[in-house]
């Protein structure tokens, strides 16, 4: 059964969010939207960061009546990483011995942070075929508790809550899940360049992350750097990087002079970046021993024009754009594509975190061991307070309706009290409550008054059915042709008045009905012909026990 989930990338310019259907063994894409932030009043992108970008959150949720039903986000920071290598691959030993591993690896006590970690396979080694005994890099990452406890109370007042919470660094990584969607060739670099930071996900294996580091590097960088240079504002120096273009040096002829300085000064911006991702690569290829051969090219800090170029020169390394190609999955955002081809680009985290909830993705998630059960306590405690508020007014409807019922039964029981106290005053000339006594006096008389063991239906049809049908005349049977004219039922006493064809089955009638038990008595009217229609009139009285 397909299931729809929604990726947050929780940006420092803007919130990103990817809708997408996700099957036992499919995936496609649904929607994809963004807001720009508001800007803090100092221009600063980390100043009341949480409040603005759950403000917008809030209000694209609403608008687009988006309801998933589970929702993905990330954590990103830097230093979050760490490589360790154990001589086994078995994960219930790992998540015993890497707390100790990575103890003196931070500032905070290990007991402080909540710990992931991926299991990183060899070159032909499949996720379900790593060995226990074999030794293994392990790709662990570490996440402040306290950061992860704030994350899902600022989701929690919007009523959901995510059920993915993993390291910025690696989403893009879940893109290789889908075909067509990230080259095939490995080793490959996933560049992810933002606001305020950038990540780094080198993949060797087909869908498994090998490496990762965040950079706090970012396009924000780049509009302080013009801003100081030029003596410009952080919102011009934005709308200058925009429009500005890196210039390779083979073409520098054909631009003016001021977008060759723009150029320069980007470029010169750009040197920090460049020398963390040659540090980055080489310490990926430490560990793996295989150079990256591509860097694929996504986020907003993408949008600058000719960053491939610049970043292909600088690193000599294949760079290039991600521009997935299987149409079929995202054929539901064709007309936004149509509009912006380019604009899915910039969504590469927002798709890596919807797909992160797929069986065929491996991240890490900060959702698992203890802040997996805190959602629910968490809403447990929530609804305490209305749970008790609820139990206390079952309670006292309870209450409420226990007294009126015992209202009413004793109202009626003064009632019946005062009317017995009448009627036995009127019985006996004098007014009794106990019914023992009341019982005692009426004696016999009690149990004289009987129910009737027949009723007068059952008399009635009593007769009917000991009523002869037919009668003999001679040899031949003939019918009766009996006629009821009156009947007329009394206590006691039932008197029917008839015509027959024939005087003899009168005696026969009489004969019949006199054997019911019920019959205490029969007297024989006068018996009067009818010329006319040859018939003979009657009529009968029946003493009965009614």
């Amino acid at each position: 059964m397909a299931h729809q989930v929604l990726g947050i990338d929780l940006g420092h310019f803007s919130i990103k969010l990817a809708s997408l259907e996700l099957g036992f063994r499919s995936s496609k894409l649904l929607s994809f939207h963004e807001r720009e932030l508001p800007e803090s009043p100092s221009g600063s992108p980390s100043e009341g960061l949480k409040e603005r970008q759950f403000e917008v959150l809030k209000e694209m949720l609403g608008e687009l009546f988006l309801r998933p039903e589970h929702l993905a986000t990330a954590i990103e920071s830097t230093g979050m990483f760490r490589m360790v290598t154990l001589p086994f691959g078995d994960p219930k030993k790992i998540e015993a011995v890497l707390p100790f591993e990575l103890e003196g690896e931070f500032l905070s006590r290990t007991d402080e942070q909540s710990i992931d970690f991926l299991v990183v396979p060899e070159k032909n080694e499949s996720p379900e075929s790593i060995s226990a005994k074999k030794a293994h890099y392990i790709l662990a990452a570490v996440a402040s508790r306290e950061h992860i406890d704030h994350l899902m109370d600022r989701f929690g007042m919007l009523g959901f809550q995510p059920k993915f919470i993993g390291a910025a660094a690696l989403t893009t990584s879940s893109l290789s899940t889908v075909p067509s969607l990230i080259p095939e060739e490995r080793p490959i670099a996933i560049l992810d360049l933002g606001h305020k930071y950038s990540h780094l996900c080198v993949l060797h294996h087909k869908t498994i992350p090998s490496f990762a580091r965040t950079l706090e590097r970012g396009g924000y960088d780049l509009n302080h750097f013009l801003a100081q240079k030029r003596e410009i504002s952080i919102s011009e120096a934005s709308a200058l990087k925009h429009q500005a273009e890196l210039i390779d040096l083979e073409k520098a002829d054909t631009y003016s002079d001021e977008s060759k300085q723009i150029s320069a000064d980007l470029k010169e911006a750009l040197r920090p970046l460049i020398r963390d991702l040659r540090q980055t690569l080489l310490a990926a290829m430490s560990r793996s021993g295989a150079q990256v051969t591509q860097i694929v090219l996504m986020g907003g800090g993408s949008r600058l024009s000719g960053i491939d170029r610049f970043l292909e020169s600088e690193l000599g390394i294949k760079a290039s754009f991600w521009s997935p190609s299987d149409s079929e999955w995202m054929k539901s955002a064709v007309l936004k594509l149509e509009k912006d081809p380019d604009a899915l680009r910039h969504f590469g985290s927002a798709l890596g975190l919807g797909l992160s909830l797929s069986r065929s993705s491996y991240q890490i998630n900060f959702r698992k061991r203890e802040s997996s059960y805190r959602t629910q306590m968490q809403q447990l405690r929530a609804r305490i307070p209305a749970m008790v508020l609820s139990g206390l007014a079952i309670l006292i409807c309870t209450l409420i309706m226990a007294a009126t019922s015992f209202y009413s039964i004793n109202r009626e029981t003064k009632l019946l009290e005062a009317q017995l106290q009448k009627q036995t005053k009127a019985l006996f000339g004098e007014e009794i409550l106990n019914t023992k006594e009341i019982e005692s006096r009426l004696g016999a008389k009690t149990t004289e008054d009987k129910i009737p063991s027949l009723s007068a239906f059952d008399l009635l049809h009593s007769l009917s059915t000991h009523t002869p049908r037919q009668m003999t005349e001679g040899e031949k049977i003939v019918p009766a042709n009996l006629e009821i004219s009156d009947l007329d039922m009394k206590s006691g006493q039932i008197i029917i008045k008839a015509t027959v064809s024939s005087a003899q089955y009168i005696d026969d009638l009489e004969k019949e009905w006199a054997k019911l038990p019920c019959i205490e008595g029969l007297t024989k009217g006068r018996i009067q012909p009818l010329a006319e229609k040859n018939l003979k009139q009657f009529s009968m009285e029946l003493k009965t026990c009614l």
